[in-house]
């Protein structure tokens, strides 16, 4: 398991906290009506770290494929028009959403203006021959044609021409795949040069609300506290003084067990796996405005706990 680089530059208590647990820590979580426990791997979630990156190359894509996105397109800078790759990220960062509000609001035409629908998803990426990054574009909505997209870039002073054709996408899956190939790509690289700056934005409207009552979400109702040790040390730990077992009933794909025998409280579960958790706690513990039941859901949400260097190990196969 590679281990993860302090995120560039830390944008929040957590990420600078977390880098030093992602891939070691883990989130302990119990119901206290039911005893079911839970283990949540920790996870940094930046575009820097080799083990995080595909989770959140993972995630959006599964938020791409529900979005109804119908086209795609690349835009290119000229790297002779900036004077760095730095100065060409802001220069299309600006100018698109200029562009896009223009669009909207007159249609591209000055003597007849149109409101149009224009929703987007945008992947940074950076071109390995020059340096320098491009815009790769999921659209939904009214057509923009490419020759007005050429219009504007050159009129930008961004570039020349559109990377590529705005190809059509016909299903969710198309999308999907268009987002793990282009997010998953120098996503470290991109990041740095982005610093606090997204790797992938998206427009208000693009994505399909989530109306879901959180009583029906596996996690509602647990308790959680924070372990030294991995996920598959605490998960070892449960299953083999026989205290636990997986649940044949669960359907999520977190790994859930249930009390056999007896059922302890949270406090004295994390003890019992980790008891180096009382001296060590005010050192290591995670900063105290931390919400590690969200902390937990955010972990879930990026499909941390499908990892097979976690949990596809021989000692985890029962």
């Amino acid at each position: 398991m590679s281990h993860c680089p302090s995120p560039l530059p830390p944008t929040e208590p957590y990420s600078s906290w977390a880098a030093t647990q992602c891939g070691s820590g883990c989130l302990l979580g119990r119901h206290p009506e039911t005893g079911a426990v839970v283990v949540i791997p920790m996870c940094c979630k930046n575009w820097t770290c080799p083990d995080c990156a595909p989770r959140l190359a993972r995630m959006w894509a599964r938020r791409a494929a529900t979005a109804g996105a119908e086209r795609f397109l690349t835009l290119t800078v000229k790297p002779d028009w900036h004077v760095s790759p730095r100065a060409a990220y802001e220069a299309l960062k600006t100018e698109f959403s200029k562009f896009v509000t223009w669009w909207r609001k007159t249609g591209g035409s000055k003597t007849k203006p149109r409101p149009r629908v224009f929703e987007y998803m945008a992947i940074w990426e950076i071109q390995p021959q020059t340096g320098y990054p491009h815009l790769h574009i999921l659209q939904k909505g009214d057509f923009c044609p490419e020759s007005l997209i050429r219009r504007w870039m050159r009129n930008a002073k961004i570039g020349e021409n559109v990377g590529q054709k705005i190809k059509k996408i016909t299903s969710g899956e198309g999308a999907a795949r268009y987002v793990v190939k282009y997010s998953g790509k120098a996503a470290g690289d991109m990041k740095r040069l982005l610093g606090r700056n997204r790797l992938i934005q998206a427009s208000r409207h693009f994505f399909v609300p989530e109306l879901e009552d959180p009583s029906d979400k596996p996690l509602f109702g647990f308790a959680w506290t924070w372990l030294r040790v991995s996920a598959a040390t605490a998960l070892l730990t449960l299953i083999n003084y026989d205290r636990y077992k997986l649940d044949p009933e669960n359907k999520t794909s977190m790994m859930i067990l249930q009390p056999t025998d007896c059922d302890y409280d949270l406090e004295r579960l994390a003890y019992g796996i980790d008891p180096s958790i009382v001296d060590d706690s005010k050192k290591y513990a995670p900063p105290q405005e931390l919400d590690l039941a969200a902390m937990a859901k955010e972990s879930i949400a990026i499909g941390v706990t499908l990892d097979d260097e976690l949990f596809v190990d021989e000692q985890l196969i029962f």
